[in-house]
């Protein structure tokens, strides 16, 4: 099968600074390989990418809206999608998903960018 590939974040899309960053590493993904999908958890960041998914950089990405869901909804929606890999891009900042990534929901979980330090988590 293709590997699963989840980026979690509240910021993900439009004009946030962990956007412009993440816009590269989204374009660089082989989606003959690779699913990508991606969970956003705030509101807003949804609606502007479904308004303009091109400048959202969402290219071949699913987005899944993460907006209304609990810690443990987020959990069981990364692990019913058969998630490989969780990309978390938040850490402890906004609307994070650390009590769902508490609930191991995916083999591999990973923190990047948003955050700039270690997240006390074991």
């Amino acid at each position: 099968g293709r590997l699963s590939i989840a980026y979690v974040s509240s910021d993900l899309l439009t004009s946030h600074a962990v956007a412009g960053s993440m816009r590269m590493v989204l374009s660089m993904h082989d989606h003959e390989r690779v699913d990508v999908s991606l969970f956003v958890t705030k509101h807003d960041q949804v609606v502007a990418a479904l308004d303009d998914a091109e400048r959202a950089g969402l290219g071949k990405a699913v987005l899944v809206d993460a907006s209304e869901m609990s810690q443990g909804q987020l959990a069981a929606a990364l692990n019913a999608r058969g998630v490989h890999v969780i990309v978390d891009c938040n850490g402890q900042t906004g609307k994070d998903a650390m009590a769902a990534l508490a609930m191991r929901p995916a083999a591999i979980q990973v923190h990047y960018l948003g955050f700039p330090s270690t997240l006390g988590a074991s």
